[in-house]
């Protein structure tokens, strides 16, 4: 491909990424503005929905403190206790009630006028003429008192009957002490309307009575009629309550069970919401947005976003849901007013890149030419040619660094000699790195000798220290077993003339002086101790025969300590082994304490694990200074065997903790220790597949724990 073509599609290509990017850009900017929006306006809804909540939480909780106004106990009070005197109470409220309910709407009778003009009637009335006056519309479109029995007692108006302890709400009032009904259309009052139904108690908690409020719907609803009016508003150029640029399309609240409260284009009072609308107040009550086509045969977009009631403090709220929505042409118009100018503006720009392409190509493609003529000429051989491109571009340098070549390549026509000595010298150099590496591979092997050395070095003084106990070990019982083996010689004389005597005795047939003599001879022969002592005697001497034999055994197991072969084996049974090679080293230092558990026989290397265990025994007594203790102990747990050996010794120094295993670092005096035991130790246990774990406080003890793995179990 031509140098023309390629610099041409570079151009094109750098321009379709610069639309893509451009595409993407608005695609990105769309999505921006959208969730912008969405989460604005749901934000809206929410702040309006929480105003709503917040106006009704108060009414409710200005009733409740009105509830225990004085005037209101007493009154109830009183009519509680006249209706206590009645000898048939609901005979009595039936024939008030069936009179009531037969009156037309307009009709008071004296009856109930009686009621309305009571004390706490007036006060009634005063309150709501007191807010009606403030917001210009009734915001109590109703309010009753009833006592306990569900009678009225007080009332603002005439009311659709008397009786009211059969109504839901009354009930539901008196059982859990409040009750909010949804909106509804109230008779009595002639309103839309919520009913705020509260249970009246005394001071002691005792119930009293039930007051029902007709809260107005229109309280909350010009909250929402605030925010339409924004609308309009936004038309003039004044931006209020929402985005500058656009205008909100529609704002629609419903209530929990999908009716119609207030819509902006003025549709029927508690109308079915659209399929649409309805079927997020089925989901989970929780604030979003989304973009619906074709909503109410609308053929264009609309961006909903909506918001559920949430409640205000205790109170849990109406589950009403408003509804924000715009036209998505008319948000997004500056996205596609952006993409159209950058559309422009690409084609520019490409046009403009495919012209400047040819241009460029053509001014590099010429003295290209002219250097692939020059080189091929430096290919015949003619190395005089030179090429006279003077520029300062890369072709330019290109042409300098060629001619730099020709130069190099003439001088290395007349150094083959040179080069050849160059050879010569580097084989020299592999030659001596070859001595070199030689040598080092001699050093190591004698380093290695001499690490063998000092571990056999290291054995012969770890024998030489097991022959001076064992030698101590066996004195002691030999020692014994000689005392007894003399006192049996004695013992024996003394029975040998004892049976002389008694044989002479026998011979001269006085019997009388025979048995006497026999006695005494008896007696100063101790012949009955002597009989008692013998079985002792030869009891303790075969003990000590035993250990004897025992400490032979042991001795004979650590001198194949050298052997490679693996077999199954106790490891407690090796822990004793030990214990009784080093007990000359232990007995005088310490108490030894062991926590055996019962262990399954693993392969191992016993004699290598019993020359560990000696080296943790040894180390243990000689870090206790006068008199300590040592613990042994074993348990099994996860396929692994754990021996500890503890002491209560000087512990080992923080900062030598992590350098115990090191090959001849040692914390002992001098002369106490090579260094060699723990590193060869941890070797061995190494080779088992197991670890060695530490725990040591200086002035208080050290621990090391074996971790052996099971094999063969």
């Amino acid at each position: 491909m031509k140098i023309i073509t390629k610099f041409t599609l570079s151009f094109l290509i750098v321009a379709l990424l610069v639309l893509a990017v451009g595409f993407v850009s608005a695609m990105k900017s769309r999505k921006i503005l959208q969730d912008t929006i969405g989460n604005d306006s749901v934000l809206i809804a929410h702040n309006a929905l929480d105003k709503i909540d917040r106006a009704v939480f108060n009414r409710i909780e200005e009733l409740q403190v009105y509830c225990k106004d004085e005037t209101v106990q007493i009154a109830i009070a009183k009519s509680n206790e006249e209706f206590g005197k009645l000898e048939n109470i609901k005979n009595y409220i039936d024939v008030r009630d069936a009179k009531w309910i037969s009156l037309p709407k307009e009709t008071l009778s004296a009856f109930m006028q009686q009621i309305m003009s009571t004390e706490l009637s007036r006060e009634l009335k005063e309150k709501a003429a007191f807010y009606e006056e403030k917001y210009g519309y009734r915001v109590f479109a109703e309010i009753f008192v009833t006592n306990k029995y569900g009678a009225n007692i007080a009332q603002t108006g005439k009311t659709s009957d008397y009786r009211q302890d059969d109504e839901e709400w009354w009930l539901i009032a008196r059982k859990d002490g409040f009750h909010l009904t949804d909106v509804g259309y109230d008779a009595s009052a002639d309103v839309y309307s919520i009913d705020i139904c509260l249970r009246i108690d005394d001071e002691n908690g005792n119930f009293l009575g039930v007051m029902k409020t007709v809260l107005n719907i229109e309280e909350v609803i010009s909250i929402v009629k605030k925010m339409s009016q924004a609308k309009n508003k936004e038309h003039s150029g004044e931006r209020v309550f929402g985005h500058e640029g656009h205008k909100f399309e529609e704002y629609i609240l419903l209530t929990q069970h999908g009716k119609t409260i207030f819509s902006a284009e003025k549709s029927e009072f508690l109308k079915d919401a659209p399929d649409i609308l309805a079927s997020l107040l089925k989901k989970e009550a929780r604030p979003g947005y989304l973009i619906v086509e074709g909503f109410e045969h609308d053929e264009g977009k609309k961006l909903i976003a909506h918001a559920h009631s949430e409640g205000y403090r205790d109170f849990e709220g109406l589950g009403w849901m408003l509804v924000v929505m715009h036209e998505t042409e008319e948000i997004f118009s500056p996205v596609a007013d952006l993409w159209n100018f950058m559309m422009l503006m690409i084609f520019a720009v490409t046009a403009a890149s495919v012209l400047l392409g040819v241009f460029i190509s053509r001014s590099v493609a010429a003295p290209i030419m002219k250097l692939k003529e020059k080189m091929l000429e430096v290919g015949e051989g003619r190395l005089d040619t030179t090429i006279d491109i003077t520029s300062n571009d890369e072709v330019g340098i290109l042409a300098t660094s060629f001619n730099s070549m020709i130069e190099h390549l003439r001088e290395s026509t007349t150094s083959i000699e040179a080069l050849n000595k160059e050879i010569l010298e580097r084989e020299k150099t592999e030659e001596s790195l070859r001595q070199s590496r030689e040598e080092l591979e001699e050093a190591y092997t004698e380093l290695k000798a001499t690490q063998n050395k000092i571990l056999q070095q290291e054995k012969m003084a770890s024998v030489g220290q097991l022959a001076a106990g064992v030698a101590h070990e066996i004195n002691n019982p030999m020692g014994f077993i000689l005392s007894n083996l003399r006192t049996l010689g004695k013992y024996r004389d003394r029975l040998i003339g004892f049976i002389d005597l008694q044989s002479e005795a026998l011979e001269s047939l006085n019997v009388a002086k025979v048995l006497e003599n026999i006695r005494e001879e008896r007696k100063k022969a101790k012949v009955d101790y002597i009989i008692n002592d013998i079985g002792d005697l030869i009891t303790e001497s075969l003990d000590g025969a035993d250990r004897v034999k025992k400490i032979v055994q042991n001795l004979k197991s650590f001198s194949r300590i050298d052997e490679a072969d693996e077999k199954s084996a106790d490891i407690n049974e090796c822990l004793e082994s030990a214990v009784t090679i080093v007990w000359n080293e232990l007995k005088y230092k310490a108490e030894i304490k062991k926590e055996y558990e019962d262990l399954p026989s693993t392969e191992c290397n016993p004699q290598e694990l019993n020359q560990v265990f000696m080296n943790f025994l040894v180390n243990a007594a000689q870090a206790i200074d006068k008199q300590g203790e040592i613990t042994i102990r074993t348990r099994h747990a996860d396929g692994f065997i754990y021996v500890s050996v503890a002491d209560t010794g000087c512990g080992i120094p923080d900062d030598k903790l992590d350098r115990i295993f090191e090959p001849f670092f040692t914390t002992k005096d001098v002369g106490k220790g090579t260094g060699l035991g723990l590193s060869i130790s941890y070797d061995i246990v190494k080779k088992h597949g197991g670890e060695i774990l530490v725990e040591s406080e200086e002035g208080k003890g050290t621990t090391f724990t074996v971790k052996l793995p099971v094999v063969g179990e």
